[in-house]
């Protein structure tokens, strides 16, 4: 392939993911552009999820089956080191791509070496497929880099970065078991370009078997939020300009969490 036509890897993480992954890994084969492969990181699942990767015939899967169990963080991280790509992008087992998200993409990303990473808006559905919420913010370069650290504005299954870049980061965080994607796209923002695209490229699934979506697990993306937002002051992310912002998001973030405890408490 020419240098105009780089390769792209695409990485998936899945762990008991047969209810959505053959949805997921048809709408990266039917992209328009081609020069892709598919890095497939099986986290041990336990249902028929292997079973539905191997009866595909698609050569440009790379699957990686895991022999234990080893969590989200280090999945991507297994995942991004066997990626052979230039760009990767990211596309969670239950997620959906346009078409033409891959081409949309790599015309952005070439264009600007100073680019590290791009995303786009999005929809969210339900598990039946239905749109429930569109994000389609109009947000300026300059809102974004104000807001970005108080509130993560980026969604994971509509990113593409450069690979090289991202290692020399050194991944994703491996003290972060929820989080590990926005205190990456912290960590992106102090030393390079972070872009949005403002067209739909992904569909982004909210169901009951996501790993946020336990109140039990709200309590420890609490502490992760608070830990990033304290890696922001320390980086200089957090000003006057946005001040305001993070101490709105430490409120309602309290509050949440207070509510839970509550609830919890009224209800066991």
């Amino acid at each position: 392939m020419r240098m105009s036509n780089p390769l792209v890897s695409v990485l998936m993480t899945v762990f008991n993911g047969e209810k959505y992954i053959l949805q997921s890994i048809n709408s990266i084969i039917k992209q328009t552009y081609k020069n892709w492969e598919l890095v497939i990181i099986n986290d041990k699942s336990t249902d028929r999820t292997l079973r539905i990767i191997k009866s595909l015939k698609e050569k440009r899967i790379n699957l990686i089956n895991l022999k234990k169990n080893v969590g989200r963080t280090k999945a991507l991280n297994i995942g991004l080191k066997n990626c052979k790509g230039k760009y990767v992008a990211i596309q969670d087992s239950d997620d959906l791509s346009l078409k033409s998200r891959l081409k949309n993409q790599i015309d952005v990303l070439s264009k600007d070496n100073k680019l590290a990473l791009v995303f786009s808006w999005y929809k969210a559905i339900d598990k039946f497929g239905e749109v429930k919420k569109i994000f389609n913010d109009n947000i300026s370069e300059l809102e974004f880099n104000y807001t970005l650290p108080v509130k993560n504005l980026i969604c994971h299954s509509s990113v593409m970065y450069r690979k090289s870049l991202i290692l020399k980061l050194g991944g994703y965080p491996k003290n972060f078991i929820y989080s590990q994607e926005y205190i990456l796209w912290l960590k992106i923002l102090v030393k390079y370009k972070i872009k949005l695209i403002k067209i739909f490229l992904v569909f982004y699934r909210y169901h009951d078997m996501q790993l946020s979506n336990s109140k039990y697990q709200q309590k420890y993306i609490f502490v992760e939020n608070l830990k990033i937002l304290f890696w922001s002051i320390k980086n200089s992310l957090i000003n006057k300009y946005n001040i305001f912002l993070f101490v709105r998001m430490f409120v309602i973030n309290a509050l949440r969490l207070i509510k839970n405890f509550f609830f919890e408490l009224i209800y066991r």
